[in-house]
């Protein structure tokens, strides 16, 4: 892993040192802490004190722990939503893609409450774990095998978060499972996460690991982006020109994910659209970055040659 030489060390360490420490203070102010934060910490720091090569590194996956203290910090602006979209939404979806059933029409999500089975619950179940996942190792991988290619998942990762979480804010909106379970009526902001579709993976092995998730989940009302579909979106983009079995692998997971939201009740199709139409948003705009700053980089040259002949 190779660092560029305008890469300033001794400013970063100095980030490290000081930054790490004042955002433990704030935590146990508006948050409350927890052994991660410490671990998170004191990571963070020595990645950054130790030496250039590991304060490079640190630098490269700093979107990640950023996009985290954001998520976290979210609950201290809920207060500002405005009305929670729960019947429009719902009817919209209806409309657009309403199932026929013998009791009558019926959205996607709801459709698969009732016409489910095991392996799809393990499948399912499963991708939804790996979200974050599979953009952390992709990631890493970058950091090795296409470190130019890392801001693409690195930062667009925290820019799709961005603008999901303004979204969550201006425009907030109850998932299926939500409208399922308390009907249509005003939101009740009170209502506890809930893990819908997903109770199925836990049941199949005895487990509590989606009932304890959502049971943390400080936000029920996001459904509008899916951004369980924007970040598998996201990566499938970055690897599409890395080869012909990576793109197989991260579009057939990517599709899987959209599948797995609407199966298990998390999200409605219009929302799995969003995520994805925000991820190739975010990843148009960071290409056209990146080739505006590739042609003004090379007529740096020009441009320097062209003032001292002209002076």
């Amino acid at each position: 892993m190779d660092v560029p030489a305008t890469f300033n060390f001794a400013r970063w360490r100095l980030v490290g040192v000081v930054s790490m420490p004042l955002y433990l203070v704030w935590t146990h102010i508006f948050i409350g802490l927890r052994p991660e934060h410490f671990v998170f910490t004191i990571a963070f720091m020595l990645l950054f004190g130790l030496n250039k090569k590991t304060a490079w590194f640190a630098y490269l996956v700093l979107p990640f722990l950023l996009v985290g203290i954001g998520y976290e910090n979210l609950r201290l602006i809920m207060d500002w939503r405005p009305e929670i979209h729960v019947a429009d939404l719902y009817n919209t979806e209806l409309a657009l893609f309403g199932i026929n059933t013998a009791t009558g029409p019926v959205i996607p999500p709801l459709f698969f409450k009732t016409h489910n089975h095991p392996i799809l619950d393990f499948i399912t179940g499963l991708t939804y774990l790996l979200y974050l996942a599979e953009t952390f190792i992709f990631g890493i991988y970058l950091v090795f095998k296409a470190p130019k290619k890392l801001a693409f998942i690195t930062w667009g990762f925290f820019l799709l978060n961005l603008v999901g979480w303004i979204t969550w804010i201006v425009w907030p909106a109850a998932p299926p499972w939500y409208v399922d379970k308390y009907g249509m009526g005003p939101a009740d902001l009170a209502a506890p996460g809930d893990p819908a579709g997903a109770a199925r993976f836990d049941a199949l092995f005895g487990i509590n690991l989606f009932h304890s998730f959502y049971a943390r989940n400080g936000n029920v009302f996001g459904a509008m982006p899916s951004l369980h579909c924007a970040y598998p979106t996201l990566v499938a983009l970055v690897a599409w020109p890395m080869g012909k079995k990576l793109r197989i692998f991260t579009i057939l997971f990517a599709g899987t994910m959209y599948f797995s939201a609407m199966y298990l009740q998390h999200h409605y199709a219009l929302d799995v659209i969003a995520g994805i139409t925000y991820a190739i948003t975010v990843f148009a705009g960071m290409l056209a970055l990146e080739r505006w700053r590739a042609t003004a980089d090379a007529g740096l040259p020009e441009a320097a040659s062209a003032t001292a002949e002209g002076s």
